[in-house]
């Protein structure tokens, strides 16, 4: 009996009570209540459990408290250890019963995303995508912290309203000790429960100082497209904002320690936009992407499965990435597969099906796992040439990328594969991004995928970025430029920008604060509103085509946000946020038709005319 305990990581004593329990047997009478809120007693909670009232007694008041728990540990990302209680066998069973019927009536908030059914963290960092600033804070002691007070009035208050002998038995049931377990089936969802009021405030403080607020469990993150970061929320730690270290607003502080948890000053960090700013580890800077270190170490595995051959592979991986959480680990050849399997799937997930590095990588892997396949569209991205997209701004990609993504998702331009080039760290600009379109056409070595620089037809660099039909002109060495093509709803405008693709209706309407972009032909020489709105301009001289700052009311509009930046309109569209997510993207086809002309002639599908390029 020991040795068996033993081997399953119990003591004897563990052992010997849960054998014990397993004697009582259970009931299988089929629940007499179906619904758990309107459970009333300990007796009709072990009927809807399926359990008897002795078994659940000896769990809760027999059974030695530290009995009912395992300690395990595992390994953090910086090596620290961290601690498990995992729950005896039964009693896990019973918290999953639990959380899922709490799971029910739980209805998380919008920025909420751990432990979220349909959520993950890939749309939690879109959030905070090409945002100047981006501050993660970190709660200390996130389970423990929440005691057995605090959970019993989540069962005593809205919605469940259970009397004071039920409450206290599932707050027994769901805790260890004092402290919420880390472990637990029900210890996620009472979590989110607990922090309902403090989400709220979050959000409310983050809406105060226009930035935006999401919260995975213990991490949350803040970001913004102001100049900074308000310092009631988090600062840098050194003058010159360059250090990642922070300093925590006391506005923040005081709300969290109102709340009953505590930040672990340790591990708050702010970026700016010169560092790799990270949300639940992916990078954020300019899309949502992994980290180049997740991706090199997939790429270093497949490499040495190439080299060495499979076994030595598997060995050198799970001892770099394995053996440092789980010393007792006895790998297999199958278990090593599914895990570059997994690896694989979630660069996929991240990145897209048709992205160049992710295929790039499948590709590899198809060739060395013969249980590992293509799927047919994925066998086409391989096989099709790709384009690199290099454009003037961020929100020029995030139109454009979303406006593919909507025509794919109806079965348009499914044979169109564009990487978008991700320049954060690059001057911005039609004036740079002419130059380095010329100096990639002049560069030495041949370009082996094709570049197309797009810019907006609002200067002097349309006419030279086209050729003499308007299309895409030809410079060299796989390098091509593209001046947006004006869509049928602006015949008779000379000059359009990224934001005209969309017709009036949908461009100039109002968020639900009120805000909007102007037209620069909306405003009179000195500045005033032609339509008598209670708006001035401050730069009327300024030929920009849209006006998206140093817009302010005045009247019964004075100090109220009036104007949305075209980096607000932009994230709002792509995250379908009201009034803007069904946005008309009939005026984008003209670019994607040129882009797919241009695929079909390099794959020789079609023969290049005089018309469609020089």
């Amino acid at each position: 009996m020991s040795g068996e305990a033993d081997q399953r990581g119990m003591s004897p004593g563990m052992q010997a009570a849960i054998d014990r329990l397993n004697l009582m047997g259970t009931n299988t009478q089929e629940a007499l209540f179906s619904g758990f809120a309107q459970l009333t007693s300990k007796a009709q909670l072990c009927q809807f459990l399926g359990i008897k009232t002795a078994k659940l007694n000896f769990l809760l008041y027999k059974l030695k408290p530290a009995h009912r728990y395992k300690t395990e540990t595992i390994k953090k990302r910086n090596g620290d250890d961290r601690l498990l209680r995992v729950p005896v066998p039964l009693l896990k069973q019973i918290q999953r019963i639990i959380a899922s019927e709490l799971a029910k009536e739980y209805r998380p908030r919008q920025h909420v995303y751990g432990y979220v059914k349909g959520k993950n963290i890939a749309q939690k960092a879109r959030i905070h995508v090409a945002q100047k600033w981006v501050a993660r804070v970190d709660l200390k002691d996130f389970f423990p912290s929440v005691n057995f007070g605090r959970v019993l009035g989540i069962f005593r208050g809205h919605p469940f309203h259970f009397n004071d002998e039920l409450a206290t038995v599932l707050t027994q049931i769901v805790m260890d000790g004092n402290e919420l377990p880390q472990g637990a089936p029900t210890s996620p969802i009472i979590s989110n429960l607990i922090c309902r009021s403090l989400d709220f405030e979050l959000k409310r403080m983050a809406k105060e100082h226009r930035c935006f607020y999401t919260r995975y469990a213990d991490d949350l993150v803040f970001s913004t497209s102001l100049k900074r970061l308000s310092p009631q929320i988090c600062s840098p730690a050194a003058p010159d904002g360059v250090s990642i270290q922070a300093n925590v607003g006391d506005g923040l502080r005081t709300l969290i320690a109102r709340q009953g948890f505590t930040i672990n000053d340790a591990k708050t960090r702010i970026f700016d936009r010169s560092s790799r700013q990270q949300v639940t580890g992916l990078t954020v800077n300019e899309k949502v992407n992994v980290s180049r270190e997740y991706v090199r170490g997939l790429r270093a595995v497949l490499h040495a499965w190439f080299k060495f051959g499979e076994e030595s592979a598997a060995s050198w991986f799970f001892a770099n990435h394995y053996k440092r959480n789980r010393p007792d680990w006895k790998s297999t050849p199958a278990d090593f597969r599914e895990v570059i399997r997994g690896r694989l799937a979630f660069i996929r997930f991240v990145k897209g099906a048709d992205d160049t590095t992710y295929l790039a990588l499948a590709k590899k892997l198809a060739k060395l796992d013969d249980g590992f396949q293509l799927g047919v569209e994925e066998q086409i991205q391989v096989n099709s040439p790709r384009l690199m997209l290099y454009t003037e701004g961020v929100t020029d990609t995030i139109h454009l990328r979303h406006a593919l993504q909507r025509f794919k998702a109806d079965g348009q331009y499914s044979d169109l594969n564009i990487d978008w080039a991700d320049h954060s760290d690059r001057p911005r600009g039609e004036g740079k991004l002419w130059q380095n379109c010329l100096n990639d056409a002049k560069r030495d070595e041949f370009r082996h995928q094709t570049q197309v620089y797009v810019f907006d037809r609002d200067s002097d660099f349309a006419k030279k970025a086209e050729d003499k039909y308007g299309k895409l002109k030809h410079h060299g060495n796989n390098t091509y430029s593209l001046v947006l093509p004006i869509p049928e709803h602006r015949q008779g405008r000379a000059q359009i920008c990224i934001e005209h693709l969309y017709v009036d209706d949908f461009l100039w309407q109002q968020d639900v604060q009120g805000r909007r972009l102007f037209a620069r032909e909306e405003f009179e020489h000195d500045g005033n509103h032609v339509g008598n709105v209670e708006v001035m301009y401050r730069h009327p001289k300024a030929t920009t085509l849209i006006v998206d700052t140093d817009v302010v009311g005045y009247g019964s509009l004075r100090s109220k946000p009036v104007v949305m930046s075209k980096k607000q309109f932009a994230d709002a569209v792509e995250l379908g946020v009201k009034p803007f997510d069904a946005p008309s993207l009939v005026g984008f086809q003209g670019v994607f038709d040129m882009l797919r002309d241009l695929t079909k002639n390099l794959t020789g599908e079609v023969k290049a005319d005089a018309s469609a390029f020089v």
